[in-house]
């Protein structure tokens, strides 16, 4: 017999797809293990990065396989079961549906980190997608050539799956197992599962439902476009929620318009210093970022009812003027079951430490409290030191002698006047005062060298005050 000849083509056909039908119904259990580790380890991947989706699996129906063996073994030559197993590469099958189309590239990535990837055919709804090698169609493409979808043919990596398989060769069960990873919208595949019934369906009433898949697809169109701009945006306010303020005006900005919208409450920052307050907060905590914010806001009573826990912090700090920002400072610092309560440790403060947080007190003092009489007179009005202003002065000659700037150590007289002064602003029983020096004790200090003249001006008012007895 001619080796050549036709019948001995189809006998060799034959024979290779029983051999390749034998080894498939003998593999199938392991393929079917395989695809459940596939499918746990897919499924884990993309929960652990937060990609909404449905994950099904299958391994090729014995009676579906035998069909497309028959029908292929003439056009494809079939001579050895290394030409069946390079030409059917879908008995293992895993199909992703994602929720959100702004999670198509996240899966593509996370798709190379457990798999080794051979071959990627995009079909793009009929149009010839530039990633795709020329003339290289797949079968989606010639059953439902308007399907939308992203295919991988990869192989599973050992060391991502070894664990799934302790009581077997990891080599022997998935070396040359080749698994089919289909990868589409939610829309896609409503529009995919129809497709494929009329496809296979018959009957004067096929043309009928092709026209219908027609306006289906046309439909679905515009929902992705929508769909897509609707997801790029929100994706766009969680980068901004996410973002870390940079100025001053954007926390004010922001704080207005959470405030606003769950309290009806209005933010009035006229000078600046609330703003200025409220970002250094927010960096000290580590929370400088809108989301931060708003979780902060949700975690205290800002409702400013008769009762309500914003009165009663407000009658703390009468007669000053109050606002909500100097409210939400207090919450966080002074509250004990704050959170982000962090706890001074005053014994380990090195002095000129010690006279950056008081002059940082004094100006978050001078900034915040108004009217500026009364907070002046509550400090001045102080029984337990015997001559705060002798403090003050030294205070303030100490500056323009530029202690704070140079190498200059302090001598005993100079420490024992400021241990005086820190522990006034320390144990001050006043809440405005001690929350002034909570904020720069906490890590809200400010840059009292660049500020020099306003804290001058914040000292002096002070040093006026007629409670200050030389």
């Amino acid at each position: 017999m001619n080796p050549d000849s036709d019948t001995d083509g189809s006998s060799k056909a034959d024979s290779a797809v029983r051999s390749f039908y034998n080894q498939y119904i003998e593999r199938k259990p392991l393929y079917e293990k395989i695809l459940m580790a596939v499918k746990k380890k897919c499924r884990h991947t993309l929960a652990e990065n937060e990609i909404s989706h449905f994950i099904e699996s299958r391994v090729k129906d014995h009676q579906s396989l035998w069909k497309k063996l028959d029908q292929r073994k003439v056009g494809a030559q079939y001579s050895s079961v290394k030409n069946i197993e390079d030409d059917i590469v879908d008995i293992c099958g895993v199909r992703i549906i994602f929720h959100y189309m702004t999670d198509q590239h996240k899966i593509k990535a996370l798709l190379e980190s457990i798999f080794h990837i051979q071959d990627v055919k995009i079909h793009s709804g009929g149009r010839e997608h530039p990633q795709n090698p020329p003339n290289d169609i797949w079968g989606y493409q010639i059953r439902l050539p308007d399907y939308i979808g992203t295919h991988y043919r990869c192989f599973v990596k050992s060391e991502i799956f070894s664990e799934y398989f302790e009581d077997l060769s990891v080599a022997d069960v998935i070396a040359g197992t080749m698994i089919e990873v289909q990868v589409r919208s939610i829309m896609d595949d409503i529009w995919a599962r129809y497709a494929h019934c009329i496809y296979k369906s018959e009957g004067p009433s096929h043309e009928r439902q092709q026209s219908m898949l027609e306006d289906l697809r046309l439909g679905l169109e515009g929902v992705r476009n929508v769909t897509i701009k609707m997801q790029k945006f929100a994706l766009l306010e969680e980068e901004r929620s996410n973002r870390k303020f940079e100025t001053n005006e954007e926390v004010g900005r922001c704080f207005r318009e959470l405030i606003e919208a769950d309290y009806k409450l209005k933010f009035i920052d006229h000078t600046g210093a609330s703003s200025e307050a409220l970002k250094s907060l927010l960096e000290s905590i580590g929370k400088n970022t809108p989301v931060s914010l708003y979780e902060l806001i949700k975690r205290y009573d800002f409702s400013d009812g008769p009762g309500s826990e914003y009165e009663k912090v407000k009658g703390l700090y009468r007669p000053m003027e109050f606002n909500i920002v100097l409210y939400l400072i207090d919450r966080v610092l002074l509250c004990h079951n704050s959170q982000d309560e962090t706890i001074l440790e005053t014994e380990a403060v090195p002095a000129k430490r010690k006279m950056e947080i008081i002059m940082s007190t004094i100006l978050w003092m001078s900034k915040l409290l108004q009217s500026p009489w009364s907070w002046i007179m509550k400090l001045a009005s102080t029984p337990s030191q015997d001559s705060p202003r002798e403090g003050l002065f030294w205070l303030s000659l100490a500056r323009q002698r530029g202690i704070l700037t140079n190498r200059r150590h302090l001598n005993d007289d100079d420490k024992a006047i400021l241990d005086d002064l820190w522990n006034l602003f320390k144990n001050h029983d006043g809440r405005p005062i001690k929350l002034a020096f909570a904020m720069s004790s906490r890590g809200m200090i400010r840059d009292v060298v660049s500020e020099r003249q306003e804290v001058n001006r914040a000292i002096e008012a002070l040093l006026e005050a007629p409670n200050f007895r030389p």
